[in-house]
């Protein structure tokens, strides 16, 4: 009987915190106060649950559900919040508890509809030898819902066509950090060209705003506890006569001249390698003429050249 109880109540835990995350962290917690009003300093290493805001988790009490009949207390940072037994459970706060699938009556804490309130270190201790259990540090996970009136910004809010653009999604309270995720028309934002970007901090950045980019912007904050949204429509500057608006990127500016500059240099160093050549043949040639056949040729032409001077 005993054994079919501990496989169920192991089956209920992992469906209560399906969700949660669970690390080990170095927990110090000295001082507490027992029964007796006695100080006592104590050591213990607490896992580290994440447990998404607003969800139902149970915590076991080892030393009462591995031991024999007895009774319990749970802690919440040095609080006493509840009595257990090994054939009772507790609700903490005795908040309403509903599930298709009851907690074995075998001394769980039950922690329901989960706030912010609820985060911080519990333990239980055994009452007849102040045995005590693991202890668990709950950390809520949530993503705070944007404003109802909050929207992406877009700098600027009407770009003409050409135009840079940065996008930035609202701000909002999320633990863990979440992810942002940009959509345009419903669609993710194409980011297989180099034209558009998504920053490490979920930045939006459109480097030359064009007619595609026009439509409905929406960005989403995620992670495993929840999700909210803004959207914004994002339209470009036209002319009283409906045309778009068409600006000059000064980048591309930029970019061009530093590709003449790049190219001037080229075209420099190819010139330095044509004038080196041109030396080098003018030094070979000097050589070759230098030689001694040929230094009497070289000697003859002003020779002739005075002869018909002195004939004319």
């Amino acid at each position: 009987m005993e054994r079919n109880q501990f496989i169920e109540a192991i089956v209920i835990c992992a469906l209560l915190s399906v969700n949660a995350t669970v690390s080990p962290t170095t927990s110090n917690r000295s001082l507490r106060l027992n029964e007796d009003g006695r100080q006592r300093s104590r050591m213990k290493m607490a896992n580290e649950m994440l447990v998404p805001r607003y969800s139902t988790t149970a915590l076991m009490c080892e030393p009462v559900f591995t031991g024999n009949s007895g009774s319990a207390k749970w802690f919440h940072d040095g609080v006493v919040v509840a009595n257990v037994t090994s054939t009772s459970n507790a609700v903490l706060h005795n908040r309403i508890y509903r599930s298709e699938q009851p907690v074995p009556d075998v001394g769980f804490l039950i922690i329901t509809n989960i706030s912010l309130d609820d985060e911080g270190e519990y333990w239980c201790r055994r009452d007849e030898n102040g045995q005590e259990g693991d202890a668990v540090k709950i950390v809520i996970a949530y993503v705070d819902q944007f404003p109802h009136d909050s929207r992406p910004l877009f700098y600027p809010s009407r770009p003409s066509i050409g135009e840079r653009v940065v996008a930035e999604c609202p701000h909002t309270r999320a633990i863990p950090s979440p992810s942002i995720t940009w959509f345009l028309n419903g669609e993710t934002v194409d980011l297989s060209s180099r034209r558009v970007d998504v920053t490490s901090n979920g930045t939006l950045k459109i480097s030359q705003f064009l007619i595609q980019d026009i439509g409905l912007y929406e960005c989403m904050l995620s992670n495993f506890a929840g999700r909210t949204t803004a959207k914004v429509f994002v339209d470009a500057k036209r002319l009283k006569d409906g045309r778009f608006r068409e600006v000059t990127d000064i980048s591309i500016f930029t970019n061009a001249c530093r590709g003449l500059f790049q190219n001037g240099i080229l075209w420099f160093l190819i010139g330095c390698l044509a004038t080196s050549c041109v030396v080098l043949f003018y030094l070979l040639c000097a050589m070759l003429f230098l030689r001694p056949g040929a230094r009497n040729r070289i000697t003859l032409q002003p020779t002739l050249f005075l002869r018909w001077k002195f004939i004319f």
